[in-house]
């Protein structure tokens, strides 16, 4: 993995080199583009997959139920996550499993949403142990309720990797588990 700017000389020849191999490509927006964006999808480039509990198994009934047992549609975070230890972070604010769908922050980014007036999401509580009885004091998880209009999800995390599917089970269209890999 490297990042290399598209105004870099060597850009174009790079881009003909990947040309429609299954590549990563992001891009990286200054604040002032950030901040008048209408639209914002927030990752945690930080993986803290290491301090999961358990490490294994990413959908375990511990944390997760689905409407349909065969493609995972209708799935829904049942129970707060559990970390072995206080995760560090860094000078990083923001961090994940590296999963795609869970986002957790650092406790002052929770201070200042909430301050901010800022809607559409809810934070709790990280658990410490396998037992969970005492909270991750460094860390929340962000849980957004709002998502974005269908033409700018669709776009970004299923056309440009998946193409849509019917779930024999449960007839649903789409659910990134069942989908099938272009």
């Amino acid at each position: 993995m490297f990042e290399i700017a598209e105004d870099d000389p060597a850009w174009p020849e790079l881009r003909r080199r990947i040309g429609d191999k299954h590549t990563y490509i992001g891009t990286q927006f200054t604040d002032k583009e950030r901040l008048e964006a209408k639209w914002c999808i927030i990752r945690g480039v930080r993986s803290i997959v290491s301090y999961r509990i358990p490490r294994v198994d990413a959908w375990s009934q511990e944390y997760f139920t689905s409407s349909c047992e065969k493609c995972g549609t209708g799935w829904k975070q049942i129970a707060p996550f559990k970390l072995r230890a206080e995760p560090r972070l860094g000078k990083n604010h923001f961090c994940s499993f590296g999963g795609g769908f869970e986002l957790f922050c650092v406790a002052p980014v929770c201070e200042e949403f909430e301050r901010m007036g800022l809607k559409g999401f809810e934070s709790r509580p990280v658990l410490l142990g396998t037992k969970g009885r005492e909270q991750v004091q460094n860390l929340r998880q962000i849980v957004v309720g709002a998502m974005a209009e269908p033409s700018v999800a669709e776009q970004v995390a299923e056309n440009d990797r998946y193409t849509r599917t019917v779930c024999p089970n449960c007839c649903q269209t789409g659910g990134c588990r069942c989908a099938k890999r272009l």
